[in-house]
């Protein structure tokens, strides 16, 4: 049988799972700080802007295009201004 592990060595492990699945490396303890600029960047901003999973900040579009998918819903097609990756958002015409 496997020795259990104590309640330190399951929040490492739980840190250091987290960290890993949102990008972050940190040194030490888990920044919380960090976390909310993050998030809170895109909200700061006055265009129109996406959120990538690969880059994890707030990212302008060259390009926006008002879409109809095939089922009648509206949708916005993107262009990053970075990377020039197509972005594509359902219901983002407003």
């Amino acid at each position: 049988m496997s020795k259990k592990r104590t309640r330190k060595q399951k929040e490492h492990a739980q840190i250091t799972r987290v960290n890993t699945q949102l990008g972050y490396k940190f040194s030490g303890s888990y920044n919380f700080e960090a976390k909310n600029e993050m998030a809170n960047l895109s909200a700061r901003k006055k265009d129109l802007g996406s959120v990538r999973k690969e880059l994890y900040k707030s990212l302008g579009v060259a390009t926006t295009q008002a879409v109809t998918m095939k089922n009648g819903k509206q949708a916005t097609k993107a262009v990053c201004e970075v990377c020039g990756t197509t972005m594509f958002k359902i219901g983002g015409n407003k």
